[in-house]
């Protein structure tokens, strides 16, 4: 009897119903499933992903090493590009990958990645000229899309932002001219000012932004000129009004008392002023307990209405326990009672030692909020404060409440392949398919963190498999051509459509052995999701496609 394949529309991963049980490890993803990035036998870490516009997939992180006869560790940026089906892209680095050393006492770690209209590469970083001082300088990177430096940027690609101060920074973004915003913090040893910069495509400063170049202010020593605290921004957005949010924490040590901290959001004009319809004078406060709870921000989201909602963790006060907090504020910078409890919202999975962070996040198309991190399922106390962590994905309803038709109190524990120890999931970016890419680091079997990359899929897009009733189709996502392959000799027809039905490609052919290919050309389609019919004599079968 002949089994008719169904059309399904194709529907993004966040603009579609989804749950953790159909949510799944794509094993035609790099080598059944892990891309494995190594760079040496020592140790890595993985820091940001980004996917550039035509799907190929860019992996920031560090390699980190002892050269023979040293007594210190020697830290270089280690960055690695595939396809988008996780195959290295050997027109980038050397074959797909690139190490950049530096200068004897010198080293650099990447925080932040951004891919470039003219699809240069750019890096933020923190340097250190003398690894065992902890004064740091903030730095950016520029290469070209095949992973040279960009010698037209800073000296040899390598700009210096603040050489005057102590600084450092996490919060990258570009404007649509191209100007670049980097948040962070700039001062002393001692004391950290909030700072958010913006450079020209150039890298030289605006001086039409705050001053000089420079917004800058510190928490305590604005409320209290006797006071000073230590401050920093990690995460940037920039608003389609051309606002900026940038939010971080700040630190305040109070005589015979342990040392506080707090979540921060401010917002600025496009000037670089505080924005003073938003808060107390553009400015904003979240803390989750004042008992030397720790606070770290990992992450931004502005909704509808500029609604703004960050997301991070507290530890306590040993750092031994951690779980995700939240907040959401309204446009001006009121807490929303409507999200969680009066604004706030704090995920620990009722555990009495909870082991739970995360370090990105995405909004959905519905408002959910989906988080990528790491957790360890065990309610058990530690000793010396180690732990075996597990990659997490966590979903909130746009209530702030878990997402129970997500996964069971809206916590997913992805199975990833390649993974025999423990992992850390860093962070996630989305294929211009819909699937969603994470990335992060994994122990291999002699105990050294490599980096890697994984891929989920999720059923609820419709026919996923590649493989079906004999038939294959490679590779997908497809550059210029599909693979077609039949595990019996018949005569086989495949058809290729675009979503509005029409027919944009086609090939019919008799296929007498076991596993022969044939091979349709579409070199000249541009860039998009389609679907691929395969028949014979007995069946037909659509697969999703993927250009």
């Amino acid at each position: 009897m002949k089994r008719i394949g169904v059309f399904l529309g194709a529907l993004s991963f966040f603009g579609t119903q989804i749950n953790a049980q159909t949510l799944f490890s794509d094993t035609m993803f790099g080598q059944n499933g892990l891309v494995s990035c190594s760079f040496g036998t020592q140790n890595h870490n993985l820091r940001r992903v980004a996917i550039q516009p035509d799907g190929k997939i860019v992996a920031c992180g560090e390699y980190i090493f002892r050269a023979p006869g040293s007594v210190q560790n020697t830290v270089e940026i280690a960055l690695s590009r595939v396809h988008p089906d996780g195959s290295f892209d050997h027109s980038f680095g050397v074959d797909g990958k690139k190490r950049i050393p530096f200068l004897a006492n010198e080293e650099m770690s990447p925080v932040a990645v951004k891919i470039l209209d003219n699809g240069k590469i750019l890096l933020l970083c923190y340097k250190r000229y003398e690894p065992n001082v902890f004064l740091t300088h903030t730095a950016l990177v520029r290469l070209h899309p095949d992973g040279s430096p960009d010698a037209s940027f800073g000296i040899n690609g390598i700009l210096d932002i603040d050489p005057a101060a102590s600084s450092m920074a996490t919060g990258l973004e570009i404007q649509p001219d191209g100007k670049i915003l980097v948040g962070g913090y700039t001062g002393s040893l001692q004391v950290h000012d909030l700072a958010v910069y913006r450079l020209h495509p150039d890298g030289t400063p605006d001086l039409t932004f705050g001053a000089n170049g420079l917004f800058s202010i510190n928490w305590g020593r604005d409320t209290n000129p006797f006071e000073e605290t230590y401050d920093e921004i990690d995460v940037l957005k920039l608003a389609p009004d051309g606002s900026i949010f940038a939010a971080g924490d700040v630190t305040q040590t109070e005589p015979d008392a342990q040392p506080t901290s707090k979540f921060v959001v401010v917002k600025l004009t496009p000037d670089g002023a505080l924005d003073t319809s938003f808060g107390s004078d553009g400015r904003v406060m979240t803390q989750f307990a004042d008992d030397g709870t720790g606070h770290i921000l990992r992450s931004l989201e502005i909704g509808a209405n500029q609604t703004v909602t960050i997301t991070g963790m507290t530890t306590s006060a040993n750092d031994y326990y951690y779980g995700v907090a939240t907040a959401r504020y309204l446009s001006d910078g009121t807490p929303d009672a409507a999200y969680g409890n009066q604004g706030v919202t704090f995920f620990d999975n009722g555990m009495t030692y909870p082991k739970f962070a995360v370090f990105n996040s995405v909004a959905r198309e519905d408002g959910k909020l989906l988080m990528v991190g790491v957790g360890n399922n065990q309610d058990t106390p530690l000793s010396g404060g180690q732990s075996t962590t597990h990659s997490i994905l966590l979903q909130l309803n746009h209530d702030g409440t878990v997402d129970e038709s997500f996964a069971s109190n809206g916590l997913y524990w992805p199975v990833l392949p390649g993974i025999n120890n423990e992992v850390a999931t860093w962070d996630f970016a989305v294929q211009p398919d819909g699937e969603l890419v994470i990335g992060g680091r994994y122990k291999d079997i002699d105990n050294k963190n490599k980096i890697g990359l994984w891929r989920l899929q999720s059923t609820a897009l419709g026919s996923k498999s590649f493989v079906q009733g004999g038939f294959s189709a490679t590779p997908n996502p497809f550059v210029d051509h599909i693979d077609i392959r039949s595990g019996w000799g018949r005569n086989m027809s495949a058809e290729l459509f675009d979503l509005s039905g029409r027919k944009v490609a086609a090939i019919s052919q008799s296929v007498a052995l076991d596993g022969e290919t044939l091979r349709l050309p579409v070199e000249s389609l541009p860039k998009g999701t389609y679907l691929l019919r395969i028949s014979d004599e007995n069946q037909q079968y659509v697969f999703k496609m993927v250009k």
